[in-house]
């Protein structure tokens, strides 16, 4: 029985060096959304971590030669870690949201879903009681989740066929089968 705790907490802690070791992504900061389009972002350094709460604390730990730092992201507009893009939603739910895909809408991710992925090439996942995918009107607009699209946008010819994904994806059983049916339809 020793043994197996043992060979759990090695492994365990294995994995947290793991993550914090992998990555060599630097962190660029935008601290207003002019700041993004013009593209003056911030180089803060490599990422070694990320800490997030319920409550909204979203902070991201950098180093920067030998000085790490906690970034408390929610003071900026967003950030970019090598080209994916990252939107924080100072409203409602107050985390950070990957941008998915710009076209007739801004469509969002709940970002710390490929947060692992990107930042330190992990398999890491999150899975929230909410809808996980969220829209705007443009990037730098009022964010809502997807599910709002439904009554929002129903006079919208060009998003007809998605909103009837929507519609058929919400009817599934578990956020997370719905959250799947929701990325089906953005695709």
């Amino acid at each position: 029985m020793k043994i197996k705790y043992f060979l759990l907490i090695f492994f365990l802690f294995e994995s947290v060096l793991y993550c914090q070791d992998n990555s060599n992504k630097n962190l660029i900061i935008f601290k207003t959304y002019e700041d993004f389009v013009s593209n003056s972002g911030i180089n803060l350094g490599i990422i070694v971590n990320y800490l997030c709460t319920d409550w909204g604390a979203n902070k991201i730990v950098v180093k920067n030669g030998s000085q790490e730092e906690k970034i408390n992201m929610n003071k900026y507009w967003g950030f970019k870690i090598d080209n994916y893009i990252f939107r924080m939603n100072k409203d409602g739910l107050r985390l950070p949201l990957f941008v998915f895909k710009n076209n007739e809408k801004v469509f969002y991710i709940d970002g710390y879903i490929n947060f692992d992925k990107i930042a330190f090439g992990s398999d890491g996942y999150s899975i929230r009681e909410s809808d996980g995918c969220f829209y705007s009107d443009n990037l730098n607009s009022e964010v809502f989740e997807i599910t709002k699209i439904i009554k929002k946008e129903k006079y919208n010819p060009k998003l007809k066929d998605l909103i009837t994904c929507i519609k058929r994806s919400k009817k599934r059983a578990g956020y997370q089968s719905q959250f799947n049916g929701y990325i089906e339809c953005l695709k």
